[in-house]
């Protein structure tokens, strides 16, 4: 018997016991949700001050400080101190690292540079608690984060139920769930840890699918308004676009754009929109502009991306522990024109996969509406036949996790926790595997590497941590898992009768 013949048994032996033990199912279901609220404490406590490597207490801490500054009305940015360090690069003597007052004058340079990476949205939406001191701060934020978790679960319990209405019984929703939680355990409890927005994200996109996919056309607007309040939080669910043209919601795909409308315009009624056009320049400049010219931002080991990934096994200074694993693979410091020639490889890939993503949307495209041009048009005046449902369309599922896992990978950023937005799709395939739709080799292979780069760090050595990371086996892993997945799609024969 094969490995993943027994993980399928596996997966059926341990939803059979949850759904044969109600006080079991619902109790883990507790237990991770407890789990998820007591490691969310962890970014309350006190400042570790490193003199050489200044650090933050949390992701919550950059954007907290982001929205002081917006409060003072200065710029989250730091665009003057970014120049102060181009400036230096010119009147730099060696002979001042040695001299303690200069030293610290140099470090305090650095201090909070390029900590805050997302549009002027994310700082103004927490202007209401920035005047808190830190800690109060921080729990009222990390309060909300749960909060959004509940409610995005409890969406997902309403939904199926009144999606099945008569024929719903209670195990058929926990029970994929409980064993989706389970397996993104990890990653989930590190995005509570380190109080990142990633819960807002999937309290957003869920929902927003869900919707945009209805037949009803204010639905569907709220749908894709409700994704383009993600994509301002953080640009990577824009690729979610792919999967509203798949299956040609445009009332979503209007609704999106009015969310990103939405959320870049509102700042301005309260900080003035010229500030407000400043603050997107700036947040272009440093974000876009320095991408497009450097690519290798912050490559250091939790760095799963594919920049991340040749930053740290080619370029020199990537991460600090790079000398410890043999890294990187050229020997003497980097020069410009080999980070500029890698830089090329980086945004070579990144281009492959994404025009990858967008091919295979546009053959599901194509294979729902070939020859019925009638379901075109009733999607567009939004028909009951325009409904599209999760729950028994595996190619949308399957479409869903292609695009976001392709977003995830090809972005300048991505930590290990950044992957628990595949939560949204592998719950819905593992809903739709408890029934009937039975999981396929590569979504079996596709799991069990997330799972396991979820739930393995718990029991792992700390040097096996650091070698998976600095090797970034999971960022190669999910390349190929991304290609694999293109092709399940487009071999499919799912779509090809239209809705």
């Amino acid at each position: 018997m094969s490995f993943w013949s027994q993980f399928g048994r596996g997966l059926a032996w341990f939803q059979a016991i949850l759904s044969q033990r109600r006080y079991l199912r619902l109790g883990l279901l507790v237990v991770l949700f407890l789990a998820f609220g007591v490691t969310s404490f962890r970014i309350i406590k006190a400042q570790n001050e490193q003199l050489f490597a200044p650090t933050s207490r949390s992701d919550f801490e950059d954007y907290y400080q982001a929205s002081r500054l917006l409060a003072e009305g200065k710029d989250p940015y730091r665009s003057e101190q970014l120049e102060d360090i181009r400036q230096l690069s010119g009147s730099f003597n060696p002979a001042d690292l040695f001299d303690p007052v200069k030293l610290q004058q140099i470090i305090a340079k650095f201090r909070g540079l390029g900590t805050y990476l997302y549009l002027p949205f994310t700082a103004f939406a927490l202007l209401p608690i920035s005047g808190l001191e830190y800690h109060s701060a921080a729990a009222i934020f990390q309060a909300a984060s749960l909060l959004s978790l509940a409610i995005m679960l409890w969406f997902l319990y309403a939904s199926d139920r009144a999606r099945a209405q008569n024929g719903w019984a209670e195990r058929d929703f926990t029970v994929p769930l409980v064993s989706s939680l389970i397996l993104f355990a990890g990653l989930l409890a590190e995005n509570a840890g380190n109080g990142n927005i990633g819960f807002f994200l999937l309290l957003l996109c869920l929902p927003g699918l869900v919707l945009s996919m209805n037949d009803s056309i204010p639905r569907q607007i709220l749908g894709g308004f409700l994704i383009g309040i993600a994509v301002v939080l953080k640009i990577t669910p824009i690729f979610l676009a792919l999967v509203l043209l798949a299956y040609f919601r445009i009332f979503a795909l209007g609704g999106l754009t009015l969310g990103i409308a939405f959320g870049l315009i509102v700042p301005g009624l309260a900080l003035g929109f010229d500030r407000n056009v400043e603050l997107i320049q700036g947040w272009y400049a440093l974000i876009i502009s320095t991408y497009n010219k450097f690519v290798f931002m912050r490559p250091w080991a939790n760095n799963q991306t594919i920049s991340g990934a040749i930053g740290k096994l080619f370029i020199s200074g990537s991460d600090v522990k790079q000398a410890s694993f043999g890294l990187p693979l050229l020997s003497g410091v980097t020069d410009f024109e080999t980070v500029r020639r890698f830089g090329l490889y980086v945004k070579i890939a990144n281009a492959a996969l994404m025009l990858t993503a967008l091919v295979t949307s546009l053959v599901v495209l194509w294979r729902t509406f070939a020859g019925n041009f009638s379901g075109m048009i009733g999607e567009v005046l939004g028909g009951k036949k325009s409904h599209v449902d999760f729950w028994s369309n595996v190619t949308l599922v399957r479409l869903a996790f292609l695009v976001l896992l392709v977003s995830l990978v090809t972005s300048g950023v991505s930590w290990y926790h950044a992957y628990g937005m595949l939560f949204l799709p592998v719950y819905l395939r593992i809903r739709q595997s408890y029934n009937g739709q039975s999981l396929v080799l590569l979504e079996k292979i596709a799991f069990t590497t997330i799972g396991f780069f979820s739930l393995a760090p718990m029991i792992l050595s700390a040097h096996m941590r650091d070698t998976l990371a600095m090797y970034s086996i999971f960022a190669f892993g999910m390349v190929v898992i991304a290609l694999c997945y293109a092709w399940l799609i487009l071999r499919s024969s799912e779509a090809r009768n239209g809705i």
